[in-house]
């Protein structure tokens, strides 16, 4: 037989056997068979390769060559039972050289008369040259239709697609089929060379012996990635609460990703993972690249919400960890797609389901990402290792470690785990598993025979760290640092900062049966916000100090039960710490590290309380599994604590704490802060010296409270004094062993050399501060901050007294005084404390306070922009409303007219709704008085008791016609007293308008105070009212304080800066009267012109129209609370959501607004 030249590219002759057939039917049949072997095309091939390109062999038509002489044994037209077709989604695409398990619907033409049917490679060229499909039998009954895998391999050097619509393969009928014979060997071993010992120091008699043992077990190993096993007796079930269907919109796929995205759902729906689905639920994917690869991941947030959870509880680490004791070698075992490899049970599959542009599946194996599989995961991996848990094997996951304390051991152990994992149907993968290593990675953390460290690969990133800008990234650094807090001592204290600043958040859940829910009333920081100025630089020394930490972490110790454990404790007001020890050769080693943070309650112990709380903390709740049943020694740095546990006056949680710690057999050694250096980090720094010998002391009272502990004390003497006032607490008043906190806000004073250094460093001040004491001039050029110019122009009036700088302002009634030049550090704290502190004034009234005390450059801007931007003030207060004012009401002195009115408020904790309000008509001066009723006798008594004895006689008292101050019981007082009274016409309470204006204003600072203190309004209320009094009235140009007494008030933000709000105090009380008279004449002149002046100027805004103030789309707005039910003067003014205008009705001034965040609906206003 010869090859035409034209057809192969080359020329040659073959000799075949050939068959003469009977007459043919028709002339289409050939009258031979020919016949032949691989020999002929093997020779072809070689022919063709020598002569030309190696690339030209895949686009040969050898298929030409013998097809027409092929033709009759090919079955007839009417045996092909049915084509298998690729319908999508989307074409085929093969790489080169590439196998893929194609999933096709198959168009059955013919019923099939025989039990078994032949798959082959269609007999038109319908596949693209070099695609080749594999042949094979099956029983008829196994076919699906709708889903019929066929294996596909592109043989060429170039990818090539495969449209839809292709026929892949054909179906033949089968008359007979050879079984074949069952071997008489055991399943294929694998190549011992794949297992990994990596640079274990095992001899290699040792590793080949385990090579061998383990390549036996070949069902146990995965060599692939979809090579994945199915657990036995094991499926994973959906509870849901709900089970109403939902379906999800498909999500949009990036048009470079789909070709990856079709090829990862062609390998899953091969490997059985998945299947096509018509389930009601639907869930969308969401693609990832990680190194390259694509990652299909499913948004199961819905379904998640939905499903009861599995309270199946998971191991903790540091718990898991502490097994290990002891062992010298491990090995470590990883399944191969773990999840994959537990089946969904039949009913739950369909809420799986996920959609894409690609097409609509549902899992067959137990997915990633729902509510449950770890759960279920566990529970499996727990089952299959059965009693070796904890005890010659630990599973965390997908992840196992076997340990052994010898090689002996350690092989037993491994080999039973192998055997215990393919007896459920698990496999690991061959490529991850560690064998036989004196050190491995388990977990996040480095396991040797020495104890437990941190992944230094893990942790490495600590160290470029980007200092976190809003609350998620902030949420990944202190969730990366948490999983390694048991290597950190004074873990909470030292997060503390960073930990306060996830507080002021809404609750991610709204669940109506969740705890936490969204207060109405609160003012909320958005995830995405900034942190600005609340990131200070405690946040910033917190941030370096835990990862310096991290970085520098030390090696924990295994529990040794054999040694006696060292426990020390220690307590401050930033936590609770506790490092438990053990005695080595090399001295004291950590076992293991615990912290937390103080609770609300906590911090107002006082400090023998929290050393108490600390002892016990660490013994009953953090080292019980540790401590209990062994004896030990607490070592701690306060001696009172002592004399705690041996006084007989103790509180009922004080006798609780000792019932619990009895159970205990314990020793207390006291030592100084110096010596106890590892649980007294933060508060203490004192240098480690010399340890002494412990003396151990017993004290009866100690024997009879705690049965088995003893107490024993240092010979040395502490350093600090206070820890010697160890009195017995029965001759401590309560008062003082339980302080009350009585300021609103703690303020520690800072010392002339902190405020000096701190304007030392400023960059702004620092330079104009050196230039004023030297008395150069500062060379300055306009790349310098504005800042700096603006404080070189008040260069004439700064002066440096002591090393800080002041500036000298000039108050209107004459009086100098020193303005302090506030460093940018503090500048947070100031307004802080005369903002928020002082009952959220007003931004003049706050100006006033500031620049009273304070300077820097454009102070007045910002005080205005903190004040436009504080949330309390938002959400509480409303804009001035026009009104029409009366006859002005004049008076020539301090209690010359005295205005009182009634103000009713919700009721608070204690049953007060009712306050008195006295002002004092020429100084503005105002006090509060909280009643529980509005009787004309309560009114007589608060007068004379809180307010006659107190400021005086006034001379007249105007009131509205309320039934109470028209009593004739307050009428007899008034005269016997020689009191004139006036009152207000009926229905007209801007007759006593002084009140009703402040009325309003005390409504706003109480509605600032958060929703606790509202609780309780009635014990706040006096210090809003001083806040009130201290600040600048509009009216009169001064503040109410100063008019009514003669000088300043003097606020804690004065005594934390050391500054006088009067300026320089005299020397005698002669000339402090002779001063006081000049300045209060003064004083009272201006009073009396400004008042003046600005009842011309509020005639003068009477006169003015109402006018409206347009939005344009785009502008923010909050929606007046409107609607309330009940009492709601403390309720806020507006709606804390934020609304963004989307249009402008035409000619009306109505608009349409939506939610700014969220999915709300559009509102009409």
């Amino acid at each position: 037989m010869e090859f035409a030249k034209e057809i192969t590219g080359v020329s040659g002759q073959v000799e075949v056997l050939a068959l003469i057939c009977p007459e043919p039917k028709n002339h289409q049949q050939a009258p031979v068979l020919v016949g032949t072997n691989t020999s002929l095309f093997s020779r072809l091939w070689e022919l063709v390769k020598t002569e030309n390109d190696k690339d030209i062999v895949h686009s040969m038509r050898i298929q030409s060559v013998y097809t027409p002489v092929n033709a009759p044994t090919q079955p007839k037209k009417e045996e092909i039972l049915g084509q298998i077709k690729w319908n999508g989604p989307g074409p085929l695409s093969v790489a080169p050289g590439a196998k893929y398990y194609a999933t096709c619907k198959v168009d059955r033409q013919t019923a099939p008369s025989k039990d078994f049917v032949l798959i082959d490679a269609p007999t038109a060229q319908s596949l693209p040259a070099g695609v080749l499909v594999q042949p094979g039998v099956l029983p008829n009954a196994t076919i699906d239709s709708n889903s019929f895998t066929v294996l596909i391999q592109n043989e060429s050097k170039k990818a090539t697609s495969i449209p839809v619509g292709t026929v892949i393969a054909e179906m033949y009928a089968v008359d007979t089929v050879t079984p074949v014979q069952p071997s008489e060997s055991t399943a294929e071993a694998i190549d011992p060379e794949l297992f990994n010992f990596g640079d274990s120091p095992i001899s290699e008699e040792w590793k080949n012996r385990l090579r061998q043992k383990m390549a036996g077990r070949r069902k146990v190993f995965s060599l692939h990635e979809w090579d994945v096993g199915l657990a036995t007796g094991v499926e994973h079930h959906i509870r849901l609460h709900d089970t109403r269907p939902f379906r999800e919109r498909s999500r949009r796929i990036a048009p470079a990703d789909i070709d990856d995205v079709r090829r990862h759902i062609q390998q899953l729906l091969a490997a059985g993972i998945i299947t096509e689905s018509r389930s009601p639920y639907a869930s969308p994917i969401v693609v990832r690249k990680k190194n390259g690869n694509i990652r299909i991941c499913i948004d199961y947030r819905t379904l998640n919400n939905r499903t009861v959870p599995d309270q199946y509880t998971m191991p903790r680490i540091d718990d898991a960890l502490d097994s290990l004791s002891g062992s010298k070698w491990f090995s470590v075992l990883d399944l191969r797609s773990g999840y994959y490899q537990i089946a969904m049970t039949e009913e739950d599959k369909e809420k799986t389901a996920f959609i894409c542009p690609l097409g609509f599946y549902q899992f067959e194996r137990m997915p990633q990402g729902i509510t449950g599989a770890p759960a279920t995961f566990q529970r499996l991996m727990e089952k299959a290792v059965g009693d070796m848990h904890l005890l010659e094997a630990l599973v965390y996951l997908d992840d196992i470690i076997v340990f052994g304390k010898t090689l002996e051991e350690h092989e037993q152990r491994l080999l039973k785990v192998l055997d215990r994992l393919e007896e459920i149907g698990l496999k690991v993968s061959i490529d991850k598993c560690q064998f036989c290593q004196p050190q491995v990675k388990y977990v996040g953390h480095i396991v040797s025979a020495n104890g437990i460290a941190t992944d230094q690969e893990k942790v490495e990133v600590v160290k470029d760290w980007k200092v976190p800008t809003h609350l998620k990234p902030l949420k990944s650094f202190l969730g990366f640092c948490s999983y390694y807090r048991r290597f950190i001592a004074n873990y909470s204290a030292i997060i503390r900062p960073l930990s306060e600043l996830t507080k002021g958040y809404a609750p991610l859940w709204q669940d109506p049966k969740a705890r936490k829910k969204t207060d109405s009333s609160k003012v909320y920081f958005k995830t995405s916000e900034p942190f600005g100025e609340r990131w200070t630089q405690t946040c910033q020394d917190a941030f370096e100090k835990i990862r310096d930490c991290l970085i520098n972490a030390p090696v924990l110790a295994f529990a040794d039960p054999t040694k006696t454990y060292i426990l020390h404790v220690d307590a401050s007001m930033n936590g609770l710490g506790a490092v438990l020890n053990q005695e080595y050769p090399e001295g004291l080693r950590p076992v293991a590290f615990a912290s937390r943070k103080l609770k609300d309650s906590e911090q107002n112990y006082p400090v023998h309380q929290l050393e108490f709380l600390a002892l016990k903390w660490a013994v009953v709740d953090k080292f019980h599994d540790y401590l209990y049943g062994a004896k030990f020694i607490v070592r701690t740095d306060n001696n009172p604590l002592t004399y705690v546990l041996t006084s007989a006056k103790l509180s009922a949680v004080g006798h609780r704490w000792l019932a619990a710690l009895a159970t205990y057999d314990f020793t207390i050694q006291y030592r100084p802060g110096r010596h106890n250096i590892d649980a007294d980090l933060l508060s203490r720094q004192y240098a480690l010296g010399d340890e002494k010998d412990w003396v151990s002391i017993q004290p009866a009272g100690v024997k009879a409270l705690c049965k088995r502990a003893t107490v024993c004390e240092e010979a040395e003497a502490p350093d600090r004094l206070v820890d010697q006032l160890g009195a017995p607490g029965m001759v401590v008043p309560d008062a003082f062993a339980f302080p009350v906190n009585i300021s609103m806000s703690a303020l520690d004073q800072l010392s002339p050399k902190e405020i000096q250094t701190s304007q030392d460093l400023d960059p702004i001040i620092g330079p104009v501060k050196k230039a004023v004491e030297t008395k150069q001039k500062l060379n300055h050029s306009k790349s310098d901050p504005p800042e700096i110019l603006l404080l070189l122009r008040e260069s004439s009036k700064l002066e440096s007294k002591d090393g800080v700088l002041y500036r000298l302002k000039e108050k209107p009634c004459g009086k100098q005084i020193k303005q302090l030049v506030l460093p940018s550090r503090y500048r947070p704290m100031v307004l802080r404390s005369l903002h928020d502190d002082c009952g959220h004034m007003g931004v003049e009234r706050t100006r006033e306070l500031v620049n009273d005390r304070f300077y820097w450059p454009r102070m007045a801007a910002e005080v205005e922009e903190y004040i436009r931007t504080c949330g309390r003030c938002i959400t509480r207060k409303t804009l001035p409303q026009r009104a029409a004012p009366l006859n002005q009401i004049t008076s020539n002195g301090p209690l010359d007219l005295v205005c009182i009115d009634f103000l009713q408020i919700e009721p608070d904790s204690k049953g007060v709704a009712n306050v008195l309000i006295v002002t004092d008509h020429y100084t503005r001066y105002a006090q509060a008085f909280p009643t529980k009723d509005q009787k004309a006798i309560t009114v007589a008594k608060v007068l004379w008791e809180k307010y006659f004895v107190h400021y005086g006689l006034p001379a007249r008292i105007h009131s509205d016609q309320g039934r109470d101050f028209e009593s004739r019981l307050v009428k007899e007082l008034l005269s016997m007293l020689g009191i004139r009274k006036s009152r207000t016409s009926p229905y007209h309470p801007q007759g006593d308008a002084q009140p009703e204006r402040f009325n309003r204003t005390l409504l706003a600072m109480i509605g600032t105070l958060d929703t606790v203190k509202k609780q309780c309004w009635s014990q706040h209320i006096s210090h809003l009212v001083h806040a009130y009094n201290s600040t600048k009235n509009d009216a009169t140009g001064f503040s109410p304080y100063l008019l009514m007494f003669g000088r300043e008030a003097r606020l804690p933000i004065d005594i934390c800066f050391g500054i006088s709000p009067d300026g320089e105090s005299e020397s005698s009380h002669q000339q402090y009267i002779v001063k006081m008279r000049k300045d209060l004449q003064k004083a009272y002149e201006l009073a009396s012109e400004a008042a003046t002046k600005s009842h011309l100027k509020n005639k003068a805004r009477h006169d003015q129209r109402v006018r409206d103030q347009p939005l344009d789309k785009g502008d923010r707005i909050l929606i007046r609370n409107v609607g309330i039910k009940g009492k709601h003067k403390l309720q806020n003014r507006w709606k804390s959501t934020p609304y963004v205008v989307v249009e402008k009705l035409p000619n009306l001034p109505v608009y349409r607004v939506k939610p700014e965040y969220g999915s709300g609906s559009t509102k009409t206003l």
